[in-house]
């Protein structure tokens, strides 16, 4: 009896053993074919990388032409701007050229036609102009004569020993007003340094009476009178 359960469980075994044994190899056989199609995703891959870095080193390339195109690009656009500014420019200045040239033709179509009023404006201001430099001329000599006239008696006056007199200081004072600075330079510098001196001090000119005038030289007197200065000619008269 228990050789029949030995033979049957080993009849069992060897059924169960088979059954692995198939799905054993039904399994290799996959697993074979698995590392087949790993080997071959493995290829891809490889090939496919190989075309990544193919296409980062094209599309690296592609990146500086477009830089490099882009540099030409505003270099040509700078040069169109430069060139359509010397077109600009060239006629701008082609067109300031005719403007020019026609201002000449009409200027000289305008001189043309005027030119004989304009010698006849031109010799009648000439005419005037002679006539007022005559008129100058002869009111210069004149002058001169009167300037050299007073410049010898103020020569004269400069050689008389003046008494430094606060009567004499007024003199002068009235000789600066109207006379010529030409001829106070001539004035003994002692005598107009005291005098400016006496002049901006904080005391007041002093009153000239009649007593007092007597002290200053009749010459000088005359010179005073000549230049336009008070005439203190007659003894009586007095300047408050």
């Amino acid at each position: 009896m228990s050789f029949i359960w030995a033979f049957m469980l080993n009849n069992e075994l060897h059924t169960t053993t088979l059954k692995f044994d198939g799905k054993l190899e039904k399994t290799e056989a996959k697993t074979t074919k698995l590392d087949k199609d790993l080997e071959a995703m493995s290829l891809t891959n490889t090939k496919l990388g190989s075309k990544n870095e193919a296409l980062y080193s094209k599309v690296e390339k592609i990146t500086a032409s477009e830089a490099s195109m882009k540099v030409k690009l505003s270099v040509a656009i700078e040069d169109m701007k430069t060139a359509e500014s010397r077109v600009l420019a060239s006629e701008e200045a082609q067109r300031l050229a005719e403007m020019r040239a026609m201002v000449v033709e009409n200027s000289i179509a305008l001189i043309n036609c005027d030119y004989d009023a304009i010698v006849v404006e031109k010799n009648s201001w000439l005419a005037e102009a002679n006539s007022q430099l005559a008129r100058v001329n002869e009111e210069l000599v004149d002058v001169r004569s009167q300037h050299a006239e007073v410049e010898a008696r103020a020569v004269r006056a400069y050689k008389m020993n003046f008494p430094q007199t606060p009567e004499y200081a007024l003199f002068i004072f009235h000789f600066m007003e109207a006379g010529d600075n030409q001829l106070i330079k001539r004035i003994n510098a002692t005598h107009l340094e005291w005098v400016l001196s006496f002049l901006f001090a904080e005391a007041p000119l002093p009153t000239v009476t009649s007593a007092s005038i007597q002290s200053i030289p009749s010459e000088v007197l005359t010179l005073g009178s000549t230049l336009g200065t008070p005439s203190y000619a007659n003894p009586t008269e007095v300047l408050e």
